[in-house]
């Protein structure tokens, strides 16, 4: 109520009797869109915490209830956040301020981002996973600029956004610790049960995953879950301290809610296991300290005895959190990176201009990496991820995009930007460096749910100008801007043409292990592939399907139309191989196995093959 009556103030302040009224409907208006932007604010780490489009795993909800409690497909955040620009336009605002340049660093990274990863698409062959990556790009570009709208006519929302991240971390850290005690084994009798129904074996890697302890909550991995921690637990303490206000004694009801909230946040981060998430926060902290000294004077004014004692605090917490997150646990996964990284330099060495493509990393990779390295499909580091797959620009605006934070603090220490409140910008600049950070060890930006709030929690954090009262209509956005933004807007809410196709891809996957005539399976994928015409996945399961059913015939067909569409994947011609020795085709097959050797060339069913069709040319 406090709220509404500051708008009301501020909206009616010198305006006519029908100017009144009319920006009466305006402020209700933008009451709607703030509500709904702190509503998705909110449910983003629980509904698309999932990774962006990597593998043919059906992903779509087929029921209410499976609505209600399960992910959303990530597919859908470029209608979310679409709506979201639409109702902050819809509100009726001036958009941005005359000194815009001075807020270039709130805006300006993401659409970089954006912008230079339609560069992917030059190269690639990936097409499907290039176009939803850059939906999703276009779809956390919408959503900043709805917040950054927002934020202009209605100040007070900053309070709601920024409540909505620390009550959704708060639940996370409660998923968390639910799963701690009763989660994982009702996951692990899921699997096994739905294994079973399905008439299919786990694999390795999926036991090893259901055996595990590592928490991760409504995520999809732990160092994800990790990630979004980091990101917002600086603002998620600060808001329990500001909370606790409300409580007298205050200041022992803060000591006392304050220290509740760190130590049970740091038991959870130190319960995913990511020793780069807790490296990450320390690093971050650390620099903030050190960047800004208004930190430092702040402790030197109370009591110069209290500098080495946060220090030493800082490190026994960072000490004891690394022990716990390394304990039994070797540091494979740290020599994996260095493949990755190894073979995305290589790639961008291979194309510096354009890069490989947007979606090409995987293909690329089995390509490059080493004998007996591990597979992955992410380059788990955000610069070497859009360097290796769009080029040069790629990685000028990934580093602008790491940069941020830094960039923000020192505008905010020279004055050129205002902070809400210096205990606010440390928290959120403390948190935004160390996802970033992180993000040089991790698949990152892959993340919907935390890439939202990573992008948005810099604008919450600033002071931006408010529109005056005489600027609120709609009218006075600049043509040029408004045809954008609604274009924006469009291209947002055209993800919903997916839809019907994921939606019946979604139920061939989850019938693929029941008995079914072949020509109904045939008939089913060739709907499936008219509504996501570049999609390989419903060919990749109807080939495997004829394998298992011995229908070679079948299996060429739908492993060519895959080829079609994902020529880089070397399991379709290694598949493709198999048809063609079934028909006795020896010159076909040896030229599919080579072409799969090209792009994996240490696999060893592979070079199985290509021995077996050799022996079988000496026998002749």
């Amino acid at each position: 109520m406090q709220s509404t009556g500051k708008i009301g103030a501020i909206i009616t302040f010198g305006s006519t009797q029908h100017g009144t009224s009319k920006l009466l409907v305006e402020n209700r208006r933008c009451l709607f869109s703030t509500f709904y932007i702190a509503a998705v604010i909110l449910i983003a780490p629980f509904k698309f915490g999932s990774v962006v489009n990597t593998t043919g795993i059906g992903f779509y909800p087929q029921t209410g209830f499976a609505w209600i409690f399960s992910p959303w497909p990530p597919f859908l955040l470029p209608a979310v956040t679409g709506i979201a620009l639409g109702l902050s336009m819809w509100s009726g605002l001036s958009i941005f301020p005359r000194d815009f340049s001075r807020y270039k660093h709130l805006l300006l990274p993401i659409a970089s981002l954006t912008i230079v990863s339609f560069i992917g698409i030059i190269r690639t062959t990936e097409y499907d996973a290039a176009i939803l990556f850059i939906w999703y790009l276009i779809a956390v570009l919408n959503f900043v600029l709805a917040v950054f709208i927002q934020l202009r006519n209605h100040p007070t929302a900053r309070t709601l956004f920024l409540g909505s991240i620390a009550v959704g971390t708060v639940l996370l850290i409660v998923s968390g610790l639910n799963q701690v005690m009763y989660g994982f084994d009702e996951t692990r009798e899921l699997a096994i049960r739905l294994a079973r129904e399905e008439n299919r074996q786990l694999t390795p890697d999926l036991l090893n995953r259901l055996n595990q302890t590592r928490v991760f909550a409504t995520f999809t991995y732990p160092n994800n879950y990790a990630a979004h921690l980091i990101l917002t637990l600086p603002i998620t303490i600060y808001s329990t301290w500001s909370f606790a206000r409300k409580f007298n004694p205050v200041r022992v009801s803060q000591m006392v809610l304050t220290t509740v909230m760190t130590a049970t946040s740091m038991l959870v981060l130190t319960l995913s296991g990511s020793r780069g998430a807790v490296c990450s926060l320390f690093i971050a902290t650390a620099a903030i300290i050190l960047a800004d000294r208004r930190i430092v004077r702040v402790l030197s004014d109370r009591s110069r005895r209290m500098i080495p004692f946060v220090a030493v605090c800082l490190i026994s917490i960072f000490g004891v959190a690394v022990f716990m997150v390394s304990k039994d646990r070797d540091f494979a996964s740290i020599g994996a990176r260095f493949d990755y990284y190894q073979a995305a330099l290589k790639m961008f060495l291979h194309a510096p201009l354009l890069g490989v493509g947007l979606g090409e990393f995987f293909p690329w990779y089995m390509r490059l990496k080493p004998p007996g390295a591990e597979e992955t499909r992410l380059v788990h580091n955000l610069f070497l991820n859009f360097l290796s797959q769009c080029g040069l620009f790629g990685g000028i605006a990934a580093g602008y995009f790491l940069l941020q934070p830094l960039l923000i603090l020192n505008a905010v220490i020279t004055e050129k930007l205002r902070a809400v409140s210096f205990p606010v910008s440390v928290a959120g600049l403390a948190g935004c460096l160390a996802w970033n950070i992180h993000s040089l060890t991790d698949f990152n930006i892959q993340i919907p749910g935390t890439v939202l709030i990573a992008s948005i929690l810099p604008l919450l954090i600033i002071r931006t100008p408010h529109s005056q009262p005489e600027k609120l209509a709609l009218r006075f956005i600049p043509g040029g801007v408004r045809v954008i933004f609604v274009g924006l807007v469009v291209i947002g809410l055209c993800c919903v043409i997916r839809i019907p196709g994921e939606r019946s891809y979604q139920r061939f996957y989850s019938r693929v292990y029941e008995e079914a005539a072949l020509e109904d399976i045939i008939h089913e994928v060739q709907n499936i592939a008219r509504l996501l015409p570049n999609s390989p996945y419903p060919w990749d399961l109807l080939g495997r399907i004829a394998i298992q059913k011995n229908n070679y015939p079948v299996a060429e067909m739908a492993f060519t139309e895959a080829l079609q569409r994902t020529p880089h994947r070397a399991s379709y011609s290694a598949y493709m191989s198999r048809c063609f020795l079934a028909k006795g085709d020896l010159k076909s097959a040896e030229e599919s196995i080579a072409h799969a050797l090209t792009w994996y060339p240490h696999k060893p069913e592979f070079r199985e093959i290509a021995r077996y069709i050799d022996g079988l040319k000496l026998g002749m």
